[in-house]
Order: structure tokens, then sequence, then C-alpha cells
């Protein structure tokens, strides 16, 4: 019996390896981005402020996630999807960098480890969610069916991957420096992105599909709703936590 994806025609195949092959960049960027923010946050803040300000950090993080959710939303209306979604991603890069420049003077910044473990959870979050709005572009509702059993496999494999990598890479480079790990990683995203946008063509700009578009897995109003639901997993996460 033949794997899945070989089972799938050439060029599908190809493309779902492609977004296997991203996918699996965004979990180790999750696993990093979590990781840093988490060790950063626990070593390094108040230790007398830190049991007050744990539960405190996912609502921080879902309420910067739906903020700039509700923000990629609005702005989709006024520029291209591609640009916007690689635009957003170099956003993401250009701040977690800020962030690691600034890092050698957090002591005299009040509440910055704070602000740093949101958003770097942020971020590791956003970019699952910015994944799956992109990839519905290029995958039709029946097509998704068998490719996203496959694809969805690149988050495990990411993220068992950078558990492994963590370890070797905070005893060689400290901890400090996994943002920098986490920038290359949504560099790689962006190009990853970039050349999924020249090497696929979108659902509803392909030859014959101009009635695909219905068929897309992820409009502007699921995204909402998705963000939405993530705001209530996490808060509940937090209640639980707590």
């Amino acid at each position: 019996m033949q794997p899945l994806h070989l089972s799938l025609p050439g060029p599908a195949a190809s493309r779902v390896t492609v977004f296997f092959l991203y996918y699996t960049c965004v979990g180790m960027l999750y696993t990093f981005a979590v990781t840093a923010g988490d060790a950063l946050f626990l070593s390094c803040a108040d230790h007398d402020k830190i049991q007050s300000l744990l539960s405190w950090v996912y609502v921080g993080v879902a309420a910067c996630s739906v903020l700039l959710t509700w923000g990629y939303q609005v702005a989709l209306e006024r520029f291209s999807r591609v640009r916007l979604f690689m635009g957003t991603q170099f956003f993401l890069l250009v701040s977690i960098a800020l962030f690691r420049l600034v890092l050698p003077h957090a002591r005299e910044i009040d509440g910055f480890y704070f602000i740093l473990v949101v958003w770097l959870e942020m971020c590791g979050l956003l970019s699952i969610t910015l994944f799956f709005s992109f990839s519905g572009d290029y995958f039709t509702a029946h097509g998704a069916k068998k490719a996203y059993g496959i694809i969805n496999g690149g988050l495990s494999v990411g993220t068992v991957l950078a558990g492994v990598l963590t370890g070797p890479v905070v005893r060689m480079a400290g901890a400090e420096n996994l943002p920098w790990l986490c920038c290359i990683l949504v560099g790689c995203a962006v190009i990853f992105s970039g050349l999924i946008s020249r090497w696929f063509r979108p659902v509803e700009a392909a030859p014959g599909k101009a009635g695909a578009s219905p068929e897309k897995i992820r409009s502007a109003g699921d995204y909402t709703r998705f963000a939405r639901w993530i705001c209530i997993a996490v808060i509940l996460g937090m209640v639980a936590y707590v």
C-alpha cells in the first residue's frame, strides 16, 4: 500500500511536501518561542511577582492574539494577501529581534520579562494561526481531507525536533539567545511562504477553478471565529492552571 502522499497526483504531492516542511518550521518556532519566553520570565523576572503574574500571561497572550488577528483581517481588505502575510511575519521577526537587543538592559525596564513572555508565546501561537490562513488558499475542502492529515504531522515533527535541540542549544548559547533562533525560524517561514506563492497557484486563481472560492477552508470570517476560539481556549487554560 502506497503512502498517502505518494498516492496524490505529482503537483499535489509536491505541494503537500512543501507545506509539511513549512509546518515543521512553524512547530519548531512555536516550541522555541514558548521555551524562550518561559525560561527568561521564570529565571529573570522579579520572583515576588512571578506567582501573581503567571495567570495574566495567558490573558495577555489571548488579548494580543485576538487584536493582531483582527488587525490582520482588517488589513486584508487593503493589501495583497501574500504581501500582507509575509509582511506580518517580517513584523514578528523584527519585533523579536528588538526584544533580544533590549534584553541586556531588561533589568532597568519594569515588567519587561512579562511583556517578553507574552509576546513570544503570542508569536508562536499566531504563527500557527497564520499558517492555516495561508494554507487555506491552496487547498479546497475536498483536497484538504487528504492533505491536512499529512501536513498536520509537521507540527509534531517540529515540536519533537525543537524539544531535542533545546537542551544542546541552551548549553552552547544560553537561554537568552533563543530569541535569535526564533528570528531565524520566522525568516524561514517568510521564505517558505514566498516560495509557495511563486510555485503554486491559490485555489481561486487556478485555471478552471473560478467556482472554487466557496470551497476554501478559511475565509476571513472563519479566520476571525478561529481566533475567538483560540482566545477562549487560552482563557480556559489559564483558569485550569490557576
